[in-house]
């Protein structure tokens, strides 16, 4: 590009950015520092008004004692002038013969005897501002309406304009010198601003181009970083900053279409593996209970044809019951857990002995016949569903039956825990692993042992679905000493009016 077409485009940007701020920036600093002077005016002539008011009351206290004294009136009055560097001339005004007013005593001894306008003088505690001329220079004169209970009727104190003016220059040159200082200060920093934002966006337009011709459509020219104006590089800018940003956008978008894809593949191949899952444990499940039904069945059919005894009947009776109730369990376990998935199902709560509803969950499973068993709970009034706390006392034995060989020790306990009840189920087993702790609370999964023991892993799902209902959670810890601690806790809650 050309030198000279380049420096006449960053000229071109410069005034166009430039000129209005300056214009705004010096029509700012007048209007603040006609507003700063005229305050300064306002405030010079409020300090004049409480000198002369100060000055009449100090000649109304002093009047008393020189009262018909003029010679001391009149060096009093001196003696006020000097002291206030800014008072040009001091006059005490009296009437005469008629009511004509007359100065009586001054600070300046060729003023006495001198008549005084009449219409200058105030009512009492009034005050009138004038100009007035003092030594062939300009004054301001400020009239004190006074009642001295004599013949004095008012003060008349001049204030030179020269100490005002003096005053006023003095703000106005430093509020220009300021304004020309700041002005200056801001032209420098627009032009710098300026010439570094045209050349770093060339650049930045440069090496971008660079990169996406490469293939790289990460790279960004960053928005809002250079003044706003209609200038065509600019424009060539913002526009190409917009399509690296749009074609980056449609890439993102494919990206996390095909992410999309693979999570959703990803789910399907979950749910296809659970499908087998759930298929390969159900039949293994039903297969054992069913074959015992059908041989249990047809057995007891020819029983009077193979003479069997009452005990053995009996027996193959048991069978009978026990297979039915695998499954049944099986089959319950299965529709609860569709139910939970759906939302219908909530608890019914009733008021119970906790304590109690154990003692019969244990009593009536026969899980852990073959397991040496221990209980520790105490009386614990509680609002539960009795349905769904048995279900876990009895899904929680029966894990722990699963995952431990006959002859091992099983804990249960209940005890009241903040404002509910903790009940734990700890075996002498192989325990849990630390990675799987979360995970065997999911439907359809099992512990480390899950490939050899039965089951399709859907019991402590129920258990932590069930806790979730009564206001608590479920977890597993590492008992002390080796094994699995299974943990409930149970919100208390109001019990259900229906």
């Amino acid at each position: 590009m050309d030198p000279f077409l380049k420096l006449d485009r960053r000229v071109s940007v410069a005034i166009k950015i430039g000129l209005p701020v300056t214009l705004v920036s010096v029509a700012a600093f007048a209007l603040l520092g006609t507003l700063s002077i005229s305050e300064a005016r306002k405030r010079i002539d409020q300090t004049f008004e409480a000198d002369a008011a100060a000055v009449a009351r100090d000649i109304q206290s002093r009047y008393e004692l020189v009262e018909g004294d003029l010679e001391r009136m009149a060096e009093y009055t001196r003696g006020l002038d000097r002291a206030r560097s800014a008072v040009e001339r001091i006059q005490v005004v009296r009437e005469g013969f008629g009511n004509i007013p007359f100065v009586w005593a001054s600070s300046a001894p060729s003023d006495v005897a001198v008549s005084f306008d009449p219409k200058y003088i105030p009512e009492p505690g009034r005050t009138i501002k004038l100009p007035a001329r003092i030594n062939d220079r300009d004054a301001l004169m400020i009239v004190q309406g006074v009642d001295f209970g004599s013949a004095v009727v008012a003060v008349a104190t001049y204030f030179s304009n020269e100490v005002r003016d003096a005053a006023l220059t003095s703000l106005t040159q430093r509020i220009a010198i300021q304004a020309g200082l700041i002005l200056a200060l801001e032209l420098l920093i627009i032009a710098v601003t300026v010439y570094l934002v045209v050349v770093r966006r060339l650049k930045r337009v440069e090496r971008a181009a660079e990169l996406v011709a490469a293939g790289d459509l990460g790279v960004r020219l960053p928005e809002g970083d250079e003044p706003p104006a209609n200038d065509e590089l600019f424009n060539v800018a913002r526009e190409f900053d917009r399509m690296i940003r749009a074609v980056d956008q449609r890439t993102e978008e494919l990206q996390e279409a095909v992410e999309r894809e693979h999570q959703d593949a990803e789910k399907l191949r979950e749910l296809d593996q659970m499908k087998n899952t759930l298929l390969h444990a159900v039949s293994h499940d039903l297969r054992g209970p069913i074959t015992s039904v059908l041989g249990s069945a047809r057995t007891l059919t020819r029983a009077d044809e193979l003479g069997l005894e009452p005990e053995a009947r009996r027996q193959l009776l048991d069978g009978l019951s026990s297979g039915a109730l695998k499954m049944q369990r099986l089959v319950t376990d299965l529709l609860d857990l569709d139910r939970l998935e759906r939302g219908i199902i909530r608890p019914r709560r009733r008021s119970l002995d906790l304590q109690t509803l154990i003692a019969e969950t244990v009593a009536g499973s026969g899980i852990v016949d073959e397991r040496v068993l221990h209980i520790d709970t105490e009386s614990q009034p509680m609002a539960v569903d009795t349905t769904q706390v048995e279900r876990i006392v009895d899904n929680l034995l029966g894990n722990a039956a699963k995952h431990t060989d006959p002859g091992a020790e099983i804990w249960i306990s209940a005890h009241p825990f903040e404002e509910g009840a903790l009940i734990k189920v700890e075996d002498s087993g192989a325990g849990v692993p630390a990675e799987l702790r979360d995970a065997i609370f999911q439907p359809f999964r099992q512990g480390p042992q899950g490939a050899n023991v039965p089951g399709v892993g859907v019991g402590l799902s129920l258990v932590a679905r069930f806790a979730e209902l009564h206001g608590g959670r479920a977890w597993v810890d590492e008992r002390p000493g080796g094994g699995a601690s299974f943990a409930v806790y149970l919100a208390d809650g109001d019990p259900d009016p229906e």
